[in-house]
């Protein structure tokens, strides 16, 4: 039985999610705070959390924050905040999927066990692949390359949304914020990263350029810039 955690400062959507996910046959855990969520993460590990956004207090960008400082748990964002921007900064802060309120449960549902999936996978050995994201190092077999931390946060963002095409301009947001979006720099960026993990795609899967639109990660060949 997987354990979850929930945080929402609203009772209703709480217990709503609660319910629904123990009838899953899921163990569901529920803070009505960012403060409690942190606090219970002082002593109990889950297999998912799920997360609000806009809580009063210590918001949800500032737990997951948090969460990220000590482990790797999935976080499921769920927000009234729908611009591209918000679910960019979700990401990029370590949350593995953004979802819009409202939302369907099945389809949270999905998101759920997808993370606990991912979760048990890499929990189990794999001493021949790894990504070390804090040394910001891709590892196969006795091959192995380190990245730069624009290298690692790309990758990051490209693994976060499997066969999802991330904009040009989300990826320039998101990697350089407050500056102007340039193509050519996130261009160069991409052709180191696809240069330097080449030899891990197999596992990683390959950098595909989607015309007129941005970049996916896919398991297909890549196409040039």
């Amino acid at each position: 039985m997987s354990d979850l955690l929930f945080v929402d400062d609203n009772p209703d959507i709480l217990e709503a999610n609660r319910s629904y996910f123990e009838d899953q046959g899921f163990h569901a855990t529920a803070c009505i705070s960012g403060e409690a969520a942190a606090l219970l993460l002082q002593t109990h590990s889950f297999d998912c959390i799920v997360l609000d956004v806009m809580m009063p207090g210590m918001d949800g960008y500032e737990v997951c924050k948090f969460i990220r400082e000590k482990t790797s748990t999935p976080v499921i964002f769920l927000s009234c905040l729908d611009q591209p921007d918000d679910k960019v900064r979700g990401l990029m802060l370590g949350g593995d999927a953004y979802m819009v309120k409202p939302y369907d449960l099945r389809e949270l549902h999905a998101q759920v066990v997808a993370c606990v999936r991912r979760k048990e996978k890499e929990a189990a050995p794999a001493p021949d692949f790894f990504i070390d994201r804090e040394r910001r190092i891709v590892r196969l077999h006795e091959h192995s390359a380190i990245l730069s931390k624009k290298e690692m946060a790309l990758l990051c963002l490209l693994l976060s949304r499997p066969d999802k095409t991330l904009s040009k301009e989300s990826l320039c947001a998101a990697l350089w914020p407050g500056e102007a979006a340039d193509e050519n720099r996130l261009q160069s960026l991409v052709r180191n990263l696809r240069r330097k993990t080449d030899f891990a795609c197999s596992h990683i899967g390959r950098i595909t350029s989607v015309y007129g639109q941005g970049y996916r990660l896919d398991a297909g060949e890549g196409e040039g810039d």
